[in-house]
């Protein structure tokens, strides 16, 4: 795992694993929002870690103004907010690791973020939207 930070944001990027045979695909993992954030961290992390090992980059992050973001504050609209960073880890995403193919993974109020940034990110291969609010 690689501390990464792009647009006010503090990311952990996962390479894939030596032994593994590069996928070419990058993942953005979207997390929840709240309580679930914290419920979910580690099942993220363990996913992010299992990725790896199957070859993929993946990239994890907080929302910006939540967990470890280095953002404390947000603007009036939220979900615009979030919805530009999960654009902008995908830019991160490629350029850091080369993907040439990127999915977004989102979890709960992250499904519905990752459905609502797809149309904006470049070179997207799939989304998946993991019980969705």
């Amino acid at each position: 795992m690689i501390p990464v930070s792009f647009a006010n944001n503090a990311a952990r990027l996962h390479l894939p694993a030596p032994n593994s045979s590069p996928s070419g695909l990058g993942v953005v993992i979207v997390p929840p929002h709240g309580i679930e954030a914290l419920a979910a961290a580690k099942t993220l992390r363990l996913m992010a870690e299992e990725l790896a090992r199957r070859g993929h980059s993946v990239l994890r992050f907080d929302l910006p103004g939540t967990g470890d973001s280095l953002d404390d504050d947000l603007p009036g609209d939220a979900t615009s907010c979030w919805t530009e960073s999960i654009i902008e880890a995908a830019k991160t995403l490629r350029t850091c690791a080369g993907a040439g193919g990127i999915v977004l993974v989102g979890l709960r109020l992250g499904a519905m973020l990752a459905g609502s940034a797809a149309s904006g990110v470049e070179m997207l291969e799939g989304v998946v939207l993991l019980d969705p609010v």
